[in-house]
């Protein structure tokens, strides 16, 4: 599994080093049973942060918004954050300190879900969604490492493929988007 110094590298070279991996996520903390597992492909990541003179948003009166505060953890910490529908689920890159983070927005299911209709998880809430994380599993994932976690993991092997990037912005902070493309 990814460890902490995959972390401590800029937004964008994490981003750009993740795709392809696979996310893996246990509610009840059982990664190692695959019935209890839901696997991933990672196909689409947003990087955000200070690499391009982006200041983070603040407020009238020059305190960091609370949407961006998180984005200032040590490197490898989750930061789970209510979108407008859902949940988002990022992590901070970089140095603690430091804005920088990247979110998972896209993905292609492995294992764990229904077979019968298996398509891709294009928007970081319907990924969440679908993975299973709620109110709930946000709460505990929250500030926690990914990279020595019960419930969810990154695998070190990336697969085969091709990517992209996309200097398209989702929202002013990020930078861009990454797309992954697997080899057939």
């Amino acid at each position: 599994m990814v460890d902490k110094p995959f972390f401590e590298r800029s937004s964008t070279e994490v981003a750009e080093d993740l795709g392809l991996r696979v996310l893996r996520f246990s509610k009840k903390g059982l990664l190692h049973v695959p019935k209890e597992t839901k696997s991933v492909v990672i196909t689409q990541i947003v990087p955000y942060g200070t690499e391009q003179r982006y200041q983070p948003e603040r407020t009238a009166n020059e305190k960091l918004k609370k949407s961006v505060e998180k984005a200032f953890r040590e490197p490898g910490v989750i930061d789970m954050y209510f979108g407008r529908f859902g949940y988002v689920l990022a992590i901070s890159t970089g140095k603690e300190g430091e804005y920088s983070e990247i979110s998972i927005h896209g993905a292609f299911p492995l294992s764990g879900f229904d077979q019968s209709g298996l398509h891709d998880l294009l928007g970081p809430l319907k990924l969440t969604k679908e993975m299973g994380i709620d109110k709930q599993m946000a709460i505990v994932l929250d500030g926690q490492p990914i990279y020595d976690n019960p419930m969810i993991q990154i695998s070190d092997a990336k697969l085969s493929g091709t990517s992209r990037f996309d200097p398209k912005k989702v929202s002013p902070s990020a930078l861009g988007s990454y797309y992954f493309s697997r080899s057939r």
